[in-house]
């Protein structure tokens, strides 16, 4: 296994349980003189929690890979070819086969990937047509979790340290906290927990870019590959090109995780009747 899929793994897993158990050991008890909120801050954590989780172990196990079979020779590789309709499609070395349209080798995952977008090193696999859709929803619901995991920590540390607007709220510009932390003068604690907010921004942040990106690709119609190089063979129309990465209906996997039927079989696609 590559070392990159390896560390990528280990820190998604250490991050997230740092942060949960964080919240729900230190945080969000501290909400029970508003019994509402802290009811509702662990409802919608736990909800968020289940669906990264489920939709991180969907896209883990949707694997998007092509395998016609090795090809001994060139003869018998150019017969399969035409035979599969692939007469245009390219030819992988490595797995010794033709791809079709849109398919890609991966070099860490080594094998060739359908509709491929690219290597995702947090779960350790290939993004595709099968899985890709797992992943939008996986990025989207860690940016929302990150974000009210960032909040509620800001609303612990202003009941417990000092108001942000303040100057105790100095502490939690990092330079100061920093400072503060090594003189003495800052608790361990507070220093903990302000150094994870700040990683749970940058992660947030991270997270929010990855899911506009390759959200804006879907509305496009396009892989990460065909965006940077304005391939838009496959443009079909916003709702249409929504429906080739979920399904039909494709707003319940944003709160289902659940594998609906996509119109494409990943090998073969149609193409809008207006040229470009």
């Amino acid at each position: 296994m590559c070392i990159a899929n390896i560390g990528g793994t280990v820190y998604f897993w250490l991050m997230t349980s740092i942060l949960v158990m964080v919240l729900f050991s230190v945080v969000l008890p501290e909400f029970h003189s508003d019994t509402f909120l802290m009811h509702f801050a662990f409802g919608l954590t736990l909800y968020i929690i289940l669906e990264m989780m489920s939709n991180y172990f969907m896209c883990l196990y949707n694997r998007s890979y092509f395998e016609s079979g090795k090809i001994s020779s060139p003869q018998s590789a150019k017969l399969l070819s035409t035979a599969s309709g692939g007469k245009n499609w390219d030819y992988c070395v490595p797995c010794q086969q033709y791809y079709p349209p849109r398919a890609h080798h991966c070099p860490v995952c080594k094998h060739c990937i359908l509709k491929r977008d690219t290597h995702c090193f947090v779960i350790g696999v290939c993004l595709g047509h099968k899985n890709l859709r797992f992943f939008l929803v996986f990025t989207f619901y860690c940016s929302v979790g990150l974000f009210c995991g960032a909040l509620f920590m800001w609303i612990y540390l202003s009941q417990s340290h000092g108001a942000i607007v303040s100057w105790q709220g100095l502490s939690y510009f990092y330079p100061v906290t920093l400072f503060q932390w090594i003189t003495g003068s800052l608790q361990t604690r507070i220093f903990g927990l302000v150094t994870l907010v700040y990683m749970d921004m940058m992660l947030c942040v991270g997270c929010a870019s990855q899911f506009a990106w390759h959200f804006i690709n879907v509305l496009r119609g396009q892989t990460s590959h065909e965006a940077d190089y304005d391939v838009v063979t496959y443009d079909q129309g916003v709702f249409q090109n929504l429906s080739e990465v979920f399904g039909r209906f494709w707003i319940i996997p944003f709160f289902l995780p659940y594998p609906l039927q996509l119109p494409s079989d990943g090998v073969h696609w149609k193409k809008p009747t207006k040229g470009y």
